[in-house]
């Protein structure tokens, strides 16, 4: 018997069945503890946590506070903004693609859902365009406002924006922490313009070709138990991703890998292989997937 207080038994965000086999690899390389474990959806092949925390336990954890019940994973909290600000240069490429996208446009207005400590804006607004952000983090909020960014506090579920208000929505690490990812996809089709675009960025992590070939080797490892074991809800791969942007409804939908350089010295011929494997086998540890808007 799960205690419904502390933990939730969620459906798969694609299908909103509840339908899954066990991913033990998921849960040993997690260091999950009982009742927590990964499972896939049978239909898609979505990999997520379940049981997971409860919804209370999780806004308790957005606060930095860790529940009695979770207590097993620490007391730490995880700073999400300073890991933005290591993507700065991720970020000028990225705006650089979007302008190249949108450079028709005479405006060109971006959302960033759960925007951190407003990295990203503060790119995107030097390279002319005019942002908005929402996060969850009331501290984080403030931060961005401080710096004369228009950003609100809420979720991604429950944008509080009209529709076909932005060019483009971005996110940046923010499905795979969301209760709801196609809630919040089908969010963004709504408030975007005709023809604008929905970026996400995920990790892959439990289904990239890394971790694949450790499964096939036994080989799997296993990290220490801390928060970061569980503050991610959803495992995309490059199929779930595809089928959560086409269930949504965008169209032109792509999912792209990312891969890190290639190691050096002796390492370079092995990381080089994997790189070129990961592109045909599962895919990298970071996946970028685009969809469209009807015109």
């Amino acid at each position: 018997m799960i205690d419904s207080e502390n933990f939730e038994v969620p459906p798969c965000t694609i299908t909103g069945r509840i339908n899954y086999e066990d991913f033990p690899s998921g849960a040993y390389h997690l260091n999950l503890a009982d009742p927590i474990r990964v499972v896939r959806c049978k239909d898609t092949g979505m990999l997520y946590l379940c049981p997971r925390p409860s919804r209370k336990n999780r806004e308790a954890m957005l606060q930095g506070i860790i529940p009695e019940a979770l207590a097993e994973y620490g007391k730490k909290g995880y700073n999400y903004a300073s890991v933005d600000e290591l993507r700065i240069n991720d970020f000028t490429n990225r705006i650089d693609i979007f302008n190249s996208l949108f450079k028709d446009r005479p405006t060109k207005t971006l959302l960033d859902v759960g925007t951190s400590g407003g990295a990203l804006l503060d790119v995107a607004s030097k390279g002319g365009w005019s942002v908005k952000g929402i996060e969850p983090f009331m501290e984080d909020v403030l931060k961005c406002q401080a710096k004369g960014h228009d950003v609100i506090q809420g979720l991604a579920e429950a944008l509080p924006y009209a529709e076909a208000s932005f060019d483009i929505v971005h996110t940046s690490h923010v499905f795979e922490h969301l209760e709801d990812p196609l809630k919040a996809a089908q969010e963004a089709l709504r408030v975007l313009k005709p023809g604008g675009l929905l970026f996400i960025e995920v990790p892959n992590q439990l289904d990239n070709f890394g971790f694949r070939r450790d499964m096939f080797f036994n080989s799997v490892p296993q990290r220490k138990r801390g928060i970061t074991s569980i503050h991610h809800l959803w495992f995309f791969g490059r199929k779930p991703l595809a089928q959560l942007l086409a269930t949504a409804g965008f169209e032109k939908v792509k999912v792209d890998n990312c891969f890190a350089p290639p190691a050096r010295g002796w390492r370079y011929p092995f990381s080089l292989l994997s790189h070129v494997l990961g592109n045909f086998f599962y895919g990298s540890y970071i996946i970028r997937g685009y969809g469209f808007k009807r015109k």
